[in-house]
């Protein structure tokens, strides 16, 4: 084999190496390690209470690829984890603003906080959001509403959405006029 080909086979093995994070509510830095997720990375968040940092919002920007989508999810055959705003009330941030492409959120639960999860506030497609929980929310529990953003390719499917107040119970995915 000529050297040329090793670098380029190392090359490929390197850039599509994946890492699994086993994530629970022991580990303090779980929000830095799902803030810095590459493509094929898969966070796997064992059952408990995982509570934002600072004033609860959690902004973050997830980019996979569509062979190597960036998966979180609860782990198998536990509850699901529960990620909430440690703040209530319509003054309170989101509990998260999620971002970017080719990413999946599984087997979650996430309460408190004004919305649940919001989409944006950039572009974001080839999302799927699968057997998720959203309940006790100020506002809304799932929102995709931001004028001039674009949204295409998200799923929403297997999930409960309950005791939200001001928009009540579903999820808000339009275009405001403007």
């Amino acid at each position: 084999m000529s050297i040329i080909n090793f670098i380029i086979i190392c090359t490929i093995i390197y850039c599509t190496e994946s890492t699994v994070y086993d994530i629970t509510t022991s580990s303090s830095n779980w929000q830095s390690i799902i803030s810095n997720l590459k493509p094929g990375d898969i966070v796997i968040m064992h059952q408990g209470t995982y509570t934002t940092s600072g004033s609860g919002y959690f902004q973050l920007t997830l980019n996979g690829q569509l062979t190597q989508p960036i998966i979180i999810q609860g782990a198998p055959n536990e509850a699901r984890p529960i990620i909430e705003n440690p703040n209530t009330g319509l003054d309170a941030q989101n509990i998260l603003n999620i971002q970017g492409s080719n990413f999946m959120l599984k087997h979650l639960a996430f309460t408190k906080g004004s919305r649940g999860i919001r989409i944006g506030p950039a572009a974001t497609f080839n999302a799927i959001f699968d057997d998720l929980y959203i309940y006790d929310t100020a506002t809304t529990a799932f929102a995709a509403n931001d004028a001039g953003n674009e949204y295409y390719n998200i799923t929403l499917r297997n999930t409960e959405i309950k005791i939200t107040n001001t928009f009540g119970e579903y999820p808000f995915i339009n275009k405001p006029d403007l």
